[in-house]
This record gives structure tokens, sequence and C-alpha cells, in this order.
């Protein structure tokens, strides 16, 4: 897998469980929606930690300079409460990827699509409809997800672009 250092550039509050980082890339990436990054931390005396986290920013025309991850806190991560309560704008981070290749869509591929997903596992979604909403695709889009998620993504910036105009609620 190839690592770089990567800087975040902002960091946006969700919800109270939920924070958007955003990096920018010393060597931009392609990538697919829907692919995810593994997030690496080393502490001082060489122990490392990594998760996995889905891309929550669209793919461009072409390579990602910057890139968007969307971070769930879960209080007994090892990952997750550093990225939540000590991360910084300006800090350095490494991230591997991007890697996955059989959970990722794009409107080239066609539909109609049915997205159903629940907590963080909407992230992917978010890729995957940011990129249908930016190359201008009529293919039929359906979100299913619990009340949470919906207002996750609506905390998100400019949501009203990229969200299906028919989502159901559980």
């Amino acid at each position: 897998m190839h690592w770089q250092s990567a800087i975040i550039t902002r960091i946006e509050k969700l919800s109270p469980r939920v924070k958007s980082f955003f990096f920018r890339l010393p060597e931009p990436i392609s990538f697919r929606p829907g692919q995810h990054l593994v997030l690496r931390l080393t502490a001082l005396d060489g122990y490392r930690a990594q998760r996995s986290y889905s891309i929550a920013s669209a793919p461009g025309p072409g390579k990602a300079e910057e890139l968007e991850l969307t971070i769930e806190r879960f209080d007994d991560g090892e990952v997750s409460p550093f990225m939540h309560d000590a991360a910084q704008v300006d800090d350095e981070i490494e991230l591997g990827g991007p890697i996955g290749g059989h959970f990722n869509w794009s409107p080239e591929d066609g539909g109609p699509v049915l997205f159903i997903g629940g907590g963080s596992g909407v992230v992917p979604f978010m890729s995957m409809l940011r990129h249908r909403a930016a190359i201008g695709s009529r293919v039929p889009v359906a979100l299913v997800s619990q009340r949470d998620c919906v207002r996750i993504c609506c905390s998100s910036t400019n949501y009203r672009n990229w969200l299906p105009s028919t989502m159901a609620l559980a």
C-alpha cells in the first residue's frame, strides 16, 4: 500500500459524534466513489493503530489533491477518539490507499440504484451521490437510511446539491 503524510486543512462537526476531516495530499490520487483510505497513527514509542475510513468526497476529473473523510467517534476505538479529541488543522496524518474495489458505484455503471445504509455506512454513498451530482447524471437513485444518517448528510457541505430527492427514513 502506498502511504503519504497528508495535512488536515479543515474540520467540520456534523453531529456530536461525527466530524468530517479534509486532507491536503502531497501526492494527488485517483479513486472511485465508494473506496476508502487507511488512516494510520504512530505513537512516540512506535505503536501503530490504523483504521479504514470511506472517502466522502467525490472524485474529480483528475487526481484529487484534497479528500474528505467522515469519521464517527467510537469511545472504545483507537483512532476515532484521537481524531475527534486531539487532531487539529495543520496536523500531519498518514493515509494509505485508496483501496476497495467491491463496493463502489459510478453513474456510468447505470441504474436505477437503491442505497441502504446506517451509521457511518452512509459515507460511501456521500461520495457516490456527490459524484452523480458533479457530472450531472440523471440515473435514478433512492437512499434508505436512519434519520441520524440523513441528519449527518444534511449537515455536510452543500448537501442540497447532491442528496437525492427520494429518501426513506427507517
